[in-house]
């Protein structure tokens, strides 16, 4: 894989600009950038283009909101998982101790797959 060369903001911005995205306000596209880094936030492009060439229409602001989307949207998840994270291992702790010695959980042996071994 060849290695891309250093690539300044502005010249990010020009890159873009050529391939047909409609950038409004430049400092604000350019923080974006500075911030988000140019290959993460191309891949939020992908809908937006096709063959490297945006759609008439698209625009950075289309990019930043597809982004903050996908950036709140994973948060929410997040937020979820760790519910469901803490509800299992508790559910998981309350029928190990019923079973077990209250201090058995820190008996290795039950928690060894002896068929992996």
């Amino acid at each position: 894989m060849t290695a891309k060369p250093f690539r300044t903001i502005e010249e990010q911005l020009k890159i873009l600009r050529s391939r047909g995205l409609i950038i409004d306000d430049e400092a604000r596209a350019g923080a974006f950038l500075y911030r988000n880094n140019y290959y993460r936030i191309s891949g939020y492009s992908l809908t937006l283009r096709e063959n490297d060439r945006f759609f008439e229409a698209a625009s950075f602001q289309d990019i930043a909101e597809i982004h903050d989307f996908d950036h709140e949207f994973r948060s929410i998840l997040f937020q979820q998982l760790l519910t469901i994270e803490v509800q299992i291992k508790s559910m998981y702790a309350y029928e190990f101790a019923k079973i077990h010695a209250p201090a058995d959980y820190l008996n290795d042996a039950f928690f060894t797959d002896k068929k992996a071994n």
